[in-house]
């Protein structure tokens, strides 16, 4: 008990006065192989694609450095099928992986900082800190890289960084306290937390241009720093097939496709309603149609798809890993994209998926980045929210139109430009010539 106490007062000493006197000191000229820490809690086993994004990362920067050390959480709940799924480490000997118990140590010394008060970020930061310093002490980073959320690894990695006096890049795969996802949970510190970590950061990476613009907006200091803007692409890894999907199902219906989580964010309700609106007063959809939706659903979505009840049929599917929702996406015969957010610059993971397929995609919205590139690539159509007139025609349209109408030359070359390899490796190369050679 007093050695966990010991930890977090000496790591939340280095996150507030950013000091750490008893490691050795990094030279501020970097070698042309630099030393990289980076702190991912989401990484393999984990079985999702932001995991796949920072494992691309570690393969990626590890040819370009002399080693690339990993600080992750020890509780990944995947099995071992999924850790090779999603990111084999095999060949890659410069990669160490640091697993941190977070969950057992916080929950011991949960009074120094109740996660109810402060939220997970500060504890978790501070635990995830202090293992890096111990371990890496004699040998330390030139580079700290964190990647979030969960964003007690920015909380970490600014503590690590200011330490030891070494370059900080930050890769917001989604927003902290700006347009705060439903997902991320705030503390009473975390806008100061944040500007503390941008104030720090030599650069700050970012998945859409939305998202580069709202941060610039809200934080001045971003206008003197280096901003990327790095997608989050589609995993190359699992294979892709064309031509699944354009045919009705065994029981004469066609299938629209949502895969994925339905969240406040980006409500599915309206869609429900506009879909009953339309199919009541057209009893030939109503028959040939079937709504599908494989990801997870909580009481309020159950509560929507319930207006479909005795309207048109509908299935809900439990989440599957991976490979097997791109499987599901190749075997529908229409994909339902959610795009009615309450900003700009949100782009779903999903559709990145959704692009990759073959498969023509109803864009529900036109407030998110993906309407522009759906349109532009003649990958689908897009629907004004609620609106139903544009619905009921956009559905007679897909119905009618061949399905390989939608593999448009423009898509397929966007599919090509788009993997989370190619961005992955932009951003390595990108970062290591602009920032490690300054």
């Amino acid at each position: 008990m007093l050695t966990t106490v010991y930890r977090f007062l000496h790591a939340t000493k280095w996150i507030f006065r950013s000091i750490y006197g008893s490691v050795t000191p990094v030279p501020r000229l970097l070698a042309d192989k630099p030393r990289v820490l980076a702190f991912h809690s989401i990484f393999p086993p984990d079985p999702n694609t932001a995991s796949y994004r920072c494992a691309t990362v570690a393969r990626y920067w590890s040819r370009r450095c002399e080693k690339y050390t990993v600080v992750t959480s020890a509780n990944n709940f995947a099995s071992a099928e999924n850790f090779v799924e999603y990111a084999p480490m095999a060949g890659f000997d410069n990669i160490d992986v640091i697993r941190v118990d977070a969950r057992e140590v916080s929950s011991r010394a949960g009074f120094i900082f109740p996660y109810r008060l402060y939220g997970p970020d500060i504890p978790d930061g501070a635990l995830f800190a202090w293992e890096a310093l111990r371990l890496l002490r004699h040998n330390p980073p030139h580079i700290v890289f964190a990647s979030g959320p969960l964003f007690s690894d920015f909380i970490a990695a600014m503590a690590v960084s200011s330490a030891i006096d070494c370059r900080l890049i930050l890769d917001y795969r989604d927003e902290w306290t700006i347009n705060t996802p439903p997902f991320v949970k705030l503390g009473w510190m975390s806008k100061w937390l944040e500007r503390r970590c941008l104030t720090r950061a030599a650069a700050v990476v970012f998945v859409t241009d939305g998202k580069l613009d709202s941060y610039r907006a809200a934080f001045p200091q971003l206008q003197q720093r280096p901003c990327f803007v790095i997608p989050q692409g589609w995993n190359a890894d699992i294979p892709r097939r064309s031509g699944m999907g354009g045919a009705p199902s065994a029981s004469g219906q066609y299938a629209i496709a949502f895969v994925g989580h339905a969240t406040s964010a980006i409500p599915i309700k309206s869609f429900i309603l506009a879909l009953r609106r339309v199919v009541t007063r057209r009893p030939d959809l109503a028959r040939c149609l079937r709504f599908d939706l494989l990801g997870r659903c909580d009481e309020d979505t159950r509560a929507h798809l319930s207006a479909l009840d005795d309207v048109v049929a509908y299935r809900v599917r439990p989440p599957v890993r991976h490979r097997e929702a791109v499987k599901a996406i190749e075997e529908s015969y229409l994909l339902l994209l959610l795009n009615n957010t309450d900003h700009p610059g949100v782009t779903p993971l999903k559709f990145f998926d959704y692009m990759a397929s073959d498969r023509p995609i109803l864009v529900w919205g036109e407030v998110g980045d993906c309407a522009r590139v759906a349109k532009s690539c003649g990958a689908g159509i897009v629907v004004p929210d609620e609106d139903d007139a544009s619905l009921k025609a956009a559905i007679d349209q897909l119905l009618a139109t061949p399905a390989d109408h939608w593999d448009t030359l423009a898509r397929k070359r966007w599919r090509e430009e788009n993997t989370t390899e190619r961005w992955v490796g932009r951003m390595v190369d990108c970062l290591t010539n602009r920032l490690i050679r300054e």
